[in-house]
């Protein structure tokens, strides 16, 4: 609406046109708010999604170096075993393990 349309219109007419203009402020102010609050929804799932990756990160070293140890405990057990079946050393009954030396 230009100037020339606005000053041909009664009092009426101009407070309708404000009445319409403060609805459409009003509708647009709550269309803005709401659209503020899924920015802010989705940079919180944006936020989220990094540190849940990070700590599946972190997991994943864990599971890896438990998975290590785990594998370094069987080796040394599956090695007790074996020298004890060769007779590198012998299992007694207080279950230490002594170390056979040629001759003994």
């Amino acid at each position: 609406m230009d100037n020339k349309e606005l000053k041909k219109m009664n009092r009426l007419q101009l407070l309708e046109v404000l009445y319409e203009q403060q609805t459409r402020i009003e509708e647009l102010e709550r269309e803005n708010k709401e659209l503020a609050s899924q920015l802010e929804q989705r940079r919180i799932v944006i936020g989220n999604a990094g540190s849940i990756a990070d700590a599946s990160l972190a997991l994943t070293n864990v599971f890896e170096e438990a998975q290590k140890a785990a594998d370094m405990y069987l080796d040394s057990i599956q090695y007790i075993y074996e020298s004890i079946r060769s007779g590198k050393i012998r299992y007694k009954d207080s279950g230490a393990l002594k170390e056979e030396k040629d001759g003994e």
